[in-house]
């Protein structure tokens, strides 16, 4: 596991395997430095993040990637969530709905990584939520995370600063930061998955130079994308040695 280290400087731990929630309890912006996935068992809440935001409910799944950062809103029952190891393997962040959710959680009950295969084969995906310009603008963001707000607002009729405080009410930080962190988890994802130059990821996300990205990802992650390159060497080295 990444040493835990508040956000912009320190990760939260991962929830325990059973994550019970409070109603009406409010998390504010967060991110973990691990993934993993979230199955709502009773009870929903709000998800308000880095791939946008969703009413998760009964038999809800959200898969989390390492970094990814979000606010959670409890519903006024609260609710009960069981929380899996992420797969290596697993892709994308990802969310949909179980149409067997006592079946995931008996394989949980004896091996909690075959159960979060499962859940997320078994799934039936689940877009982010489009309920308002809020979030119009973050799925605009996450899809050109070069896109200008001024511009955005123009074809909205908003006023920039109208836009920046409603959208920091839904998501905990203002368009900029949301910004800044999509193009850097982009950023982590290209290196730790790709062998390509990072000049060419830094360019190809939308970052100044090498070294504002390698500013981003200590920020984000904890350390400097040459750290991650290495790390992701060495895991691929030992899984085809483990082959």
């Amino acid at each position: 596991m990444v040493a835990m280290i508040a956000l912009g400087a320190q990760f939260q731990a991962i929830p325990p395997r059973w994550d019970v929630r409070s109603g009406g309890e409010r998390i504010e912006r967060h991110r973990h430095g691990d993934g993993y996935v979230a199955i709502v068992v009773s009870g929903w809440f709000d998800e308000a993040g880095d791939t946008g935001r969703r009413r998760a409910g009964v038999g809800d799944v959200l898969s989390h990637l390492p970094f990814q950062a979000h606010a959670d809103a409890l519903g006024e029952k609260g609710a009960r969530i069981l929380c899996l190891p992420r797969p290596r393997d697993a892709g994308a962040s990802a969310a949909g709905a179980l149409d067997d959710l006592d079946a995931v959680i008996r394989i949980a009950e004896e091996d909690a990584l075959e159960a979060a295969r499962m859940a997320l084969a078994q799934m039936t995906p689940k877009e982010a939520d489009r309920r308002d310009w809020p979030d119009l603008l973050a799925a605009a963001i996450r899809e050109a995370p070069g896109l200008q707000l001024e511009e955005w607002c123009e074809t909205y009729g908003l006023a920039p600063a109208t836009a920046s405080r409603g959208f920091r009410r839904v998501f905990g930080v203002k368009p900029s930061r949301y910004r800044a962190d999509v193009r850097a988890t982009n950023a982590w994802r290209a290196v730790v998955e790709s062998t390509d130059a990072l000049s060419a990821i830094a360019s190809a996300c939308g970052f100044a130079d090498q070294a504002h990205m390698t500013r981003e990802l200590q920020r984000v992650t904890g350390a400097p994308p040459g750290v991650w390159r290495v790390k992701s060497v060495q895991d691929r080295a030992r899984s085809a040695v483990a082959q």
